[in-house]
């Protein structure tokens, strides 16, 4: 007897990421060329479409973290989810519990990469904390998806993608706030050129991302010197000017993906059209900032390891010095 073979339905991580693939397609039919491919990965996490040149140009001006799918692309999708839900007065329970879907769902889709599941679990044990009425603490929730994600995977804990992602968190939310509220306690002392007003106030707000930018930055230093042998000095700077566009092009792009799979063009094309300007500028101003000189250190090299050492002995003598207590006799 011969025995007919059976074909087994596919499972729902094979259905989700035919479903990133027929998106991607049509996001890259709307948008063609180089900001089309840069729209697909800040927004589905596909980079086939970047060119070598755009990807060395990233990492040259300190910015290829933008470009993995994280904690800062997630962030922005449930912010807008929670925004869009309680603009029609939908519980928050329910708003939590849609996120929550949504969250796993964007990580089936976008590839289960260990960066965009460290994102994914801290986001999910947020919303968990929220609908049992509790305050959720970033750090423990930080810990629990490094934990869950090297049970599953042990080779995890020696992803690039997923230390960077781990130690940047670590440093924002260690240092970040600390470092925004002694610059904001400067500013108000109004010393130098902040002692005018119109600069204090723009201090004051660019104290809060320019902090994030720099914890960010400096918890990457040592591993970028490690993995990559180069690191990018004007990294926190290329960030904040690149970081408005990454909204626009991430939720514009995701937006019109979808509108387009569903055959709504006309609310597609709109989006894309934005899509493709913010993409079109940020790809400028990427390689534009990547043509500046001597802005990237190349660990090979003695003289920036000899730079690299003097600066650290003198921050640590400024420590030393800063710090010191008066010794009673």
């Amino acid at each position: 007897w011969a025995k007919a073979e059976e074909n087994p339905s596919p499972s729902i991580v094979s259905r989700l990421t035919r479903f990133s693939q027929q998106l991607s397609s049509g996001l890259s039919r709307l948008i063609p060329g180089e900001a089309g491919g840069l729209a697909c990965a800040l927004s589905l996490g596909d980079r086939s479409g970047l060119s070598q040149d755009t990807s060395d140009g990233f990492r040259t001006a300190g910015v290829s973290h933008l470009l993995a799918l994280s904690g800062l692309h997630l962030s922005l999708l449930c912010t807008a989810l929670l925004s869009l839900f309680r603009r029609f007065a939908i519980s928050d329970r329910i708003c939590y519990t849609i996120t929550i879907l949504i969250v796993i769902g964007y990580m089936c889709f976008t590839g289960f990469g260990f960066s965009i599941q460290r994102a994914g679990l801290m986001q999910i044990l947020s919303c968990l904390a929220l609908l049992c009425y509790r305050k959720a603490d970033p750090l423990s929730s930080l810990g629990f998806s490094i934990g869950i994600i090297c049970l599953l995977n042990p080779y995890a804990a020696v992803d690039t993608g997923l230390l960077l992602s781990v130690f940047t968190t670590a440093a924002i939310l260690l240092f970040a706030e600390k470092w925004e509220r002694s610059a904001k306690a400067w500013l108000s002392c109004g010393k130098g050129p902040f002692s005018w007003k119109l600069l204090r106030i723009a201090g004051s707000k660019l104290a809060g991302p320019l902090s994030v930018s720099l914890a960010a930055s400096a918890a990457s230093f040592p591993l970028s010197i490690l993995c990559f042998g180069s690191v990018s000095l004007i990294g926190p700077f290329a960030t904040l000017l690149c970081a408005p566009f990454l909204p626009i092009i991430m939720l514009g792009g995701l937006g019109a993906a979808v509108f387009q799979w569903v055959g709504l063009s006309f609310l597609a094309t709109p989006l894309a059209v934005a899509v493709k300007w913010c993409a079109g500028l940020l790809l400028w101003l990427v390689k534009s900032l990547a043509q500046i000189p001597f802005i990237s250190l190349f660990l090979g090299e003695s003289y920036v390891i000899c730079w690299i050492a003097l600066v650290l002995i003198g921050v640590l003598c400024f420590q030393v010095i800063y710090h010191r207590t008066p010794i009673a006799f």
